[in-house]
């Protein structure tokens, strides 16, 4: 671990972080990671020119650095069996898997970009914080589900990238304040859009099986119907896919659906499947 800062005249200032850690919640193959980040800022109101109360604060900075997300299951790379009971034979009891391996598995990375302005004004009776970020995350981990031939229903996997872009802001106002009491009324807003920049192949598989129905097992009818996420390249993480519906027709009872050209059918077929 290295840190480093430097301040000059009280105005400028910059500050430089590197790490290197090593976890055995991932793979063998991929246990240690790498980060850095470095920040600047300007204090704007120590400035002469813009002639503010002592009191005041007027402040602009930036970061840009990556940091890595470690909070998951400490066994999720290893592979684990789990003894029971009920499965005696005439030598011991048997054991079965309840998780698969990954010695591949790596840190979720994230590149995050940020510029904000921070204000205080008025006797620090009006504060203001407005930030906008860019937040990049590679190696993307995600319970990934298995066929039941495995012996188990999910796996952690490294699916891919996101990317997140928002904006926040905080306000403070101090309408009232003295040595008895105080009224002040904050207001926070945010707003923030993701999007699936690059998927794993097993989560494109993944998606295929999700689009893939026997007419003759109701089950995986009725699961087809429900409103599956579709994780996909160039759309949000939230995005929600399921065939529109114009309503009960009230002459058959029946549903009608429509396609993707905008046509309507009484036929339900998964591939009318839109984002919502």
């Amino acid at each position: 671990y290295l840190t480093g800062n430097l301040m000059y005249n009280n105005r400028y200032y910059a500050d430089f972080t590197i790490r290197t850690e090593g976890n055995s919640v991932f793979g063998s193959d991929n246990r240690f990671g790498t980060f850095w980040a470095a920040g600047a800022g300007w204090n704007l109101h120590r400035e002469k020119f813009m002639n503010l109360n002592p009191e005041d604060i007027l402040k602009i900075r930036a970061s840009v650095g990556y940091t890595g997300n470690a909070n998951f299951s400490p066994y999720q790379a290893l592979t684990t069996y789990q003894y029971r009971a009920d499965l005696f034979y005439g030598k011991g009891i048997g054991a079965v898997p309840i998780a698969i391996g990954n010695p591949e598995l790596a840190y979720e990375k994230s590149l995050n970009t940020n510029v904000g302005i921070d204000v205080a004004l008025f006797r620090n009776r009006l504060n203001l914080t407005l930030d906008y970020y860019d937040k990049v995350t590679d190696n993307l981990l995600l319970s990934n589900t298995k066929a039941p031939s495995i012996g188990v229903s999910e796996a952690t996997e490294n699916v891919g990238k996101l990317r997140n872009v928002g904006r926040e802001l905080s306000s403070r106002v101090t309408n009232i304040q003295n040595k008895e009491w105080s009224w002040s009324m904050a207001l926070m807003a945010t707003h923030n859009r993701n999007r699936i920049l690059e998927i794993s192949e097993a989560l494109r598989e993944q998606n295929k099986k999700n689009n893939t129905i026997d007419p003759e097992d109701p089950e995986q009818v009725l699961k087809l119907r429900k409103a599956i996420p579709m994780y996909e390249e160039g759309e949000s993480i939230t995005a929600i896919k399921a065939v529109r519906s114009f309503g009960i027709d009230p002459v058959t009872g029946k549903e009608i659906y429509v396609t993707k050209d905008g046509s309507l059918t009484y036929e339900y077929d998964f591939r009318d499947k839109q984002v919502f």
